[in-house]
């Protein structure tokens, strides 16, 4: 068929110059040659990028517990502590006293309670004597037994005292890096303080990204399991990519209504403390292993308002639109397609500016359209 096509247009040239140098009349123009080519597949490891945000997988905002003023600051800014290590004092004179005062009247209502059992023993042998009345009795079990209430009165109290003590000393709930520290020593602090300082645990990150609910589903249709399907890759705002790779441990439940997107999380190692919490990135989701997609050459796709798209040459001979949906740009300059093309569809690949949508045109593979142009400037040549 391309055969015929450049006989074809080889006599379509030599007729033109010949009406140029020997007719005045009008001549309808060809078809415009088009260099096309067919859709194919490779084999390529997809990729599709988004922007993410970085955020420790364990952080922790310590405050105080109780009040008093900031004692001692036994850590420095940026040092890396471990999960129970004291950071800060607060005074403790004042709960120390709490403690003593609690214990004493713990021993107070133990010595009252002791007694009050005394009474109602020797209470119970003079009711079976008929030495007191059941009135009486009834009255000294009331007393014991208000007694032993406020032994479990004071031992709480005392439980309470040696709790706030132990608040006195400040220690990190979790293995990280200590931040910036808000307070001073001798300076004020309490529960309404706010936070102290935010102790955050490096490694591992987690990489927090959303996606439409489009995105989401086409991903889905291409892996049979996103946890395990693919990894995760970041590159940081310069374009320099980490060494690193990720996986997805969490996909939300819900697509938000305010911003149309769910929420996907992964979770990377971070050894050597590169990543840092609240960094912007961009995320790239990587399948795991190679995949047949359809691909055409980039210069091939077109943008316009309408969205994407390529020209399609159909079975009239007639250039068509065809709306695509892509994926990655490969390395070779080639754009995957998601959809809206099948393998055999044969697409324009250059001279796409001489065509008219739904306008018949000549279709060419490069080799014959080079041959055409070189029988041509042979002709001209004689």
């Amino acid at each position: 068929m391309f055969k015929k096509v450049l006989i074809v247009m080889v006599a379509v040239v030599i007729m033109i110059g010949c009406n140029k140098n020997g007719q005045d009349g009008q001549q309808e123009m060809p078809p415009p040659p088009v260099i096309v080519e067919k859709v194919t597949t490779e084999n390529v490891r997809t990729k599709d990028s988004y922007v993410g945000k970085l955020d420790a997988a364990a952080q922790a905002a310590i405050t105080a517990r109780v009040s008093g003023f900031l004692e001692k600051i036994l850590v420095k800014e940026g040092d890396f502590v471990k999960k129970g290590q004291v950071l800060f004092t607060i005074e403790k004179s004042q709960y120390q006293a709490t403690v003593k005062q609690a214990e004493a009247t713990l021993a107070q209502a133990k010595a009252n309670a002791n007694n009050s059992a005394l009474q109602r023993e020797r209470a119970k042998a003079l009711l079976e004597s008929d030495g007191i009345s059941q009135s009486k009795y009834d009255d000294v079990v009331a007393s014991d037994i208000a007694s032993q209430a406020s032994v479990a009165s004071a031992q709480a109290a005392l439980d309470t005292a040696r709790l706030n003590l132990q608040y006195t000393e400040v220690a990190s709930p979790i293995d990280g890096k200590v931040g910036l520290i808000a307070y001073n020593i001798g300076e004020t602090v309490s529960a309404s303080s706010g936070t102290i300082v935010q102790v955050i645990a490096p490694d591992p990150m987690y990489v927090l990204f959303s996606l439409s609910d489009r995105q989401l589903q086409e991903l889905r249709s291409r892996y049979n399991d996103l946890m395990n399907d693919v990894s995760l890759e970041i590159s940081f705002s310069s374009g320099i990519p980490y060494s690193e790779k990720g996986k997805i441990n969490f996909i939300d439940n819900a697509v938000s209504s305010a911003t149309d997107s769910i929420r996907i999380r992964g979770i990377i190692s971070n050894p050597n403390g590169v990543l840092t919490s609240g960094q912007t990135v961009t995320v790239s989701i990587t399948s795991n292993t190679e995949q047949a997609m359809v691909t055409v050459p980039q210069a091939s796709v077109i943008n316009d308002i309408g969205g994407k798209y390529v020209l399609i040459v159909d079975s009239e001979g007639k250039a068509q639109r065809q709306n695509v949906t892509v994926g990655a740009l490969l390395g070779d300059g080639k754009q995957i397609i998601t959809d809206g093309l099948k393998v055999d569809d044969t697409i324009i690949i250059d001279g796409v500016q001489k065509v008219q949508i739904g306008g018949v045109v000549t279709a060419m593979t490069k080799a014959e359209y080079d041959a055409m142009v070189q029988q041509q400037m042979q002709q001209q040549g004689k």
